[in-house]
Order: C-alpha cells, then structure tokens, then sequence
C-alpha cells in the first residue's frame, strides 16, 4: 500500500500513531503539511473544537497539469541546455578515506545532536542580525566543512525544494 496508518493503545491514556507512506506519494513539505493539520485537529478535538477539514486551493495532479501546460506551451529548451551545461561542469567531492576503514565507501550515517540551548540562541541571533535562516547558516558552516575535509576550493551541495512557491499551493500535499 502507498500509505497506512494504524492507532497503538499502549495503555488507558498512552497511544502511537504509526504513519506509513511511500516516498512516491509525498514529499518532505507534504510530511509536515500532514503533521502540522493532525496536531492542529488534535488539539481543537482536546479543547472540544469541533473543526472542519479546509481542502487546499489547489490539488496536487492540478498543479502538475499546470506545469505540463508551462512546459508544453513555452520554449523550455534553452533552459534545459543551459541547466545541462552547468551541471556537466560540476566537480566530485573527493572525500578522504574515514581513519581505520579498509576501503572507501559511500554508505553514510545519521547523527542527531541537540545544540546547547545558548548556541541556539546565539545561532538565531546571529540569524536574525544577518537576515538569513537557520538551514542557510547550518548548510554554509556544512559546505564549509566539506570543504576543508576534501581539500577543495569548489563544493556542490544539492539541496531538496518543495515547489510550492505559489500561495495556492502552500498546503498541497503530494509529490
């Protein structure tokens, strides 16, 4: 299935909500999208707001179909040669080998970390001061990183975007 949901009773007043979907059906923003209107509904249902469901202005397959018609009905190839050109001028990150690994690989890891509370403050601070975002700081200090552990002046990073850069958009889920 593209996506279940099941409701775990751990005791009289413990419960998980266990949400499964396939990465086919959405995307990271449609995850929070989803979050966001649960939580929303769970609290008005614990202080006995009764709320209805607001559709979005626009639905997924008409967003898409909108876009088909842009492309189809717009000269789009000077776009896609240029974009090709770019990316065919990219550098590989040559990364070096981890200490004590027998050979190198591209398999990676998470690592979760909670920043001090008074490095967080300072960080949306500095934020604030440099009329930036929290993702574009940490995604700096992160190509920065890569660039000194590969020794190499000129790092690509590719980041994910949602696309939903038009108001009717906003709270579409899909992908």
């Amino acid at each position: 299935p593209l996506f279940r949901c099941q409701l775990f009773c751990l005791s009289v007043n413990e419960f998980v909500l266990m949400i499964n979907h396939h990465h086919i059906i959405s995307d990271g923003e449609s995850v929070n999208i989803i979050f966001d209107k649960l939580n929303q509904y769970y609290t008005n249902r614990l202080q006995g707001i009764n709320q209805r469901y607001k559709y979005p202005a626009m639905h997924y397959l008409q967003f898409c179909q909108r876009q088909q018609l842009f492309i189809k009905h717009r000269d789009s190839q000077p776009q896609k040669d240029y974009w090709l050109e770019q990316l065919t001028q990219l550098s590989h990150l040559n990364l070096p080998k981890l200490p004590g690994a027998k050979v190198k690989t591209d398999k990676g890891c998470v690592y979760i970390e909670k920043l001090p509370i008074t490095l967080s403050k300072n960080l949306s601070n500095f934020v604030k001061c440099k009329q930036s975002t929290v993702y574009r700081v940490l995604l700096t200090i992160f190509n920065i990183l890569l660039s000194r552990y590969a020794n190499q002046t000129d790092v690509t990073l590719g980041t994910p975007f949602s696309m939903r850069n038009h108001e009717l958009l906003k709270n579409t889920i899909g992908n």
